[in-house]
């Protein structure tokens, strides 16, 4: 059974009970079952009716207001995604007023956007980006969203987020639906925000290639160090296309570090440059996935499944190989042998 946002009035607590031992505390204060999801609504600055997910372990808080993800962090540690704070919740588009602005707006966090960006150029298109979206949230704690159409790409983006019982871990479900009456190419592009005071990694598997834009600072930012492409960032503008395998990439903060994981379809032809991007600026960091470039007929659909995860750093990471040998351990510790997640 779901229960839609906009008919639930005070969003009653969402419990998933599992048979586990031990107890956690909450990422909104205080302790809950062992175990358990928990899905609130609430107050997020400035945002009325966000919705705060927790196991105790990790937290997200989703913005249906703005379609993002505007926080993921570890409970009781620092958000790992930018957010530009100025920016007022009025300019968003929320359901409550109907006041859609076409004005685009960089408020952060995690979003989506049809690819390529040759097709629309600046600025994306409002419904994609940023358009209010519809919420419901299952008993067991499954966050879905479904976004708003958008009548000149004939493309609808719905988002299903589920968050383990315990850890980290974050299943993030995007799928792009044809709403028009004729067949379209849809591609998903995952622009997900962190931080700017990050040491960003690449994997570089067999045959994987990469292309750097803009100029020599942001090239200077760049290093290879066995097999793997990491960004030291010095605020440098600029963006790095990586085609081939594996597919994963991710971020180091502090004592943590952010795992991004996806499968890449073997069956598909390549695409220079996909499905890893990395642009840098003196506020954040992006990271990015593409997903395949997909003919869907009238009503068809197309999805591209994420596994975030948020890891402590097991060991001191002093140098650049010490970075790749972490990744690369935190890597293969939560996926099987042909990538996928466990």
């Amino acid at each position: 059974m779901k229960m839609p946002l906009a008919t639930a009035g005070l969003l009653p607590l969402v419990v998933l009970c599992l048979a586990m031992a031990g107890g956690c505390a909450s990422g909104s204060g205080g302790t809950h079952a062992p175990g358990a999801v928990r899905v609130n609504r609430v107050p997020y600055r400035g945002w009325e009716d966000a919705l705060l997910m927790t196991n105790g372990d990790a937290v997200v808080v989703i913005v249906p207001q703005v379609a993002r993800i505007m926080e993921y962090s570890t409970a009781g540690g620092e958000n790992l995604l930018w957010i530009k704070d100025e920016l007022a919740p009025e300019v968003s588009g929320s359901p409550g007023t109907q006041g859609h602005t076409r004005q685009w707006e960089n408020f952060g966090g995690y979003k989506l956007w049809p690819a390529p960006e040759k097709v629309w150029r600046n600025p994306p298109p409002w419904e994609l980006d940023r358009g209010a979206c519809r919420v419901e949230v299952s008993r067991d704690g499954v966050v879905t969203m479904i976004g708003l159409p958008c009548p000149d790409f004939g493309l609808r983006f719905d988002r299903q987020f589920t968050l383990a019982p315990a850890g980290s871990r974050l299943e993030v479900k995007q799928t792009a639906v044809n709403i028009s009456d004729k067949p379209i190419t849809a591609s998903i592009w995952d622009v997900t925000q962190v931080r700017h005071d990050v040491d960003a990694f690449v994997p570089m598997g067999p045959g994987a290639r990469y292309r750097m834009v803009d100029r020599e600072p942001f090239r200077q930012q760049w290093t290879f160090v066995d097999g793997m492409m990491v960004l030291n960032t010095s605020g440098a503008d600029g963006k790095a296309f990586f085609s081939g395998p594996p597919g994963w990439l991710g971020c180091r903060r502090g004592e943590e570090v952010y795992l991004k994981v996806f499968e890449i379809d073997p069956t598909l032809p390549p695409d220079p440059e996909t499905p890893r991007e990395v642009y840098t600026c003196k506020d954040y960091v992006e990271l990015e996935v593409v997903g395949p470039a997909v003919e869907l007929q009238p009503g068809e659909s197309t999805t591209l499944t994420e596994y975030w995860y948020l890891l402590p750093v097991p060991e001191p990471v002093n140098t650049n190989e010490d970075l790749v040998r972490v990744a690369r351990e935190l890597a293969e510790a939560v996926s099987d042998r042909r990538g996928s997640p466990r």
